[in-house]
């Protein structure tokens, strides 16, 4: 504990705790994994196993009482004066504290978090993010399994020539050329849906990507996978569309709030479109009511947002932001 800062828990001086609390010396420090995001403090869940049933990619976790507690007594050394023995002693931080922190608010000397990253990719302003951990400019967080990746500031120090973009763009294509495309537009769709999976985090909007097909069996979960694959490691988080809009609404609003990188809406049987598809897609943060309470947060809405489904149908705006990819083996039976 020799070396922590020291923070005094006495009658009379919580206003004092609370801002030593969020100083650049506690949880504003390169030691605290507490990050703000849209009105909450939060952290990420980081280490994870990889690659297989129990893989369970990195999620954001708001800040409970107990959590901050937990991590403030990892931070620093909390002091109450104790009236026995006339001196000052050693205690865990009050959860009087850790409460008025959580609902101060206004954090300015912790850094805000836009989403966390599993590959290295490239930032809004074009640089290359490699390095685990924290990136303050971007907000982006890059775990620390990703920044093991093989990846050198050498894949930006010469551009490519437009015959180079092209071999590298073929090869895109023939790693997804065993799916019944309909036409050269839904390849060229399915390419851009691999190269969109790695800067969704970055990019304030991106369109949705539709698979659609007119049988089942036709490859289109499989085809979304891919680029989630490419993107995360794992498969698509897999929701359905719910009943209604209002279904539809809670189950986005999870998405938002856990940091999900890649979600596939799968076997979408009724007609895509409304209000809150159309936002998702095209506004960098929303306004959304955190489930259980009443309390409305901004958070950001960096993720890739996918949908399959047999012969989709699109209404109003949302035809404008979405790229269909058309799938069609040309038989009845295409699992067979």
């Amino acid at each position: 504990m020799s070396g922590l800062p020291t923070i005094h828990v006495n009658p009379g001086q919580l206003p004092e705790a609370v801002d030593s609390c969020i100083s650049p010396r506690v949880l504003g420090s390169e030691k605290s994994s507490t990050r703000q995001r849209g009105g909450q403090l939060v952290t990420i869940s980081d280490e994870y196993p990889r690659h297989g049933a129990n893989a369970i990619p990195p999620r954001i976790l708001a800040h409970t009482v107990a959590t901050l507690r937990d991590e403030l007594g990892r931070l620093a050394v909390f002091m109450r004066y104790d009236a026995r023995s006339g001196v000052e002693k050693e205690t865990d931080c009050p959860a009087i504290v850790a409460q008025a922190v959580l609902e101060k608010g206004k954090w300015p000397g912790i850094p805000e978090l836009v989403a966390p990253v599993v590959t290295p990719t490239f930032t809004e302003d074009g640089r290359l993010l490699c390095k685990a951990g924290l990136d303050r400019k971007s907000g982006l967080y890059l775990t620390r399994s990703a920044a093991n990746l093989k990846i050198t500031e050498n894949l930006i120090q010469k551009p490519l020539s437009n015959e180079q973009l092209h071999k590298e763009s073929e090869k895109l294509s023939r790693a997804i050329s065993s799916f019944p495309f309909v036409e050269t537009a839904d390849n060229a769709a399915g390419i851009a849906m691999l190269v969109s999976s790695l800067l969704a985090k970055s990019l304030p909007a991106i369109p949705m990507f539709l698979a659609t097909a007119p049988t089942p069996g036709t490859g289109k979960t499989k085809l979304i996978d891919c680029g989630s694959i490419i993107a995360t490691g794992e498969k698509a988080s897999t929701y359905s569309l719910g009943k209604d809009d209002t279904e539809t609404e809670k189950r986005l609003a999870g998405v938002l709030a856990t940091g999900e990188a890649f979600v596939n809406l799968d076997n979408v049987e009724r007609p895509l479109g409304g209000e809150l598809l159309c936002q998702v897609l095209s506004q960098d943060a929303l306004a959304i009511r955190l489930l259980g309470s009443s309390t409305i947060v901004r958070l950001p809405s960096r993720f890739l947002l996918a949908a399959t489904g047999n012969n989709l149908v699109i209404r109003g705006d949302l035809n404008r932001r979405v790229c269909i990819i058309r799938l069609d083996a040309g038989m009845e039976r295409p699992e067979t």
